[in-house]
Order: structure tokens, then sequence, then C-alpha cells
């Protein structure tokens, strides 16, 4: 992990491998970031956030909610999601069958605000181990 100055993990929380936090980064209490996840400088996390793989959070934004493997989050007061961190997925090798999976995953999820029932539907007409990682963090969590 690469963790820059004046940055704070609260008691509990996890991280895993190749985290970057910049600086002034604030995670709170009994978060959870997952693997390749970046955090940009001035960015609160709330208590119990779980952050999937490879997602950008954007500085000065503030978290309240759990946000799903590869997508792009800023924002404040409340960070939203923006989109697909799709330069981070072609950094992490993957190709671009998983992204157009993950895509589509992204696009039908986000039409029905990120519903759990919908994405266990899904959940079982999907291949991509990539687009599986999505949904199921969707399935898991509350997402907003």
């Amino acid at each position: 992990c690469y963790i820059m100055g004046h940055s704070k993990i609260g008691e509990g929380s996890k991280l895993g491998n190749h985290i970057t936090l910049t600086n002034s980064t604030d995670i709170g209490k009994f978060c959870t970031l997952h693997d390749k996840v970046i955090v940009g400088g001035l960015t609160t996390i709330a208590n119990g956030i779980t952050i999937g793989t490879c997602a950008m959070i954007g500085g000065a934004s503030k978290v309240v909610s759990n946000i799903p493997p590869y997508t792009l989050v800023a924002g404040y007061p409340q960070a939203k999601i923006r989109g697909l961190n799709i330069i981070g997925m072609k950094r992490n090798s993957l190709d671009s069958n998983s992204i157009k999976a993950v895509k589509r995953a992204f696009m039908l999820l986000r039409k029905k605000s990120f519903c759990q029932d919908f994405a266990r539907e899904i959940l079982l007409q999907t291949e991509d181990k990539h687009a599986r990682v999505f949904i199921d963090f969707v399935c898991k969590y509350d997402v907003e």
C-alpha cells in the first residue's frame, strides 16, 4: 500500500493490497478497502463503509455509502458514483470483453438504482468473473 502524509486509518479497518491513500485521507472505523483502491486527498470515509476493488474516489469527497468495484466516485457533502474507472480496469489488465461485461452490468444496475434483488437475477446470467465481482458486491452491500 502507498499511504501519504497525514492520513488516518480508523480502528478495525482492513486494507487490501496495492491501496493508495493520498494526503490527509481519513478512513473511519471498521471500514474495508478491497485491493487496488485509490482514495484522493482530503477525503473522509465514514465508519463501516466497504469499498470494492479498483474503485477510485476523487479528492475532497465525503463517502457515506458503500462503493462498488471498478467505479469512479466523487463529491461533497456526499460522494456519488460518477461512472466506471475504465482506465483503472485497463491498468489492472482487464481485457476488453471483461470491461464490456462490467459496463453492461453497471448500466443495468444503475437503471434499477442498484437494487439487490435485480442484481441477484443478473448475477445468474453473467459469466465474466469481473462483472460477477461487481454484481456480487451489489448483492451483498447497500449501494446508493
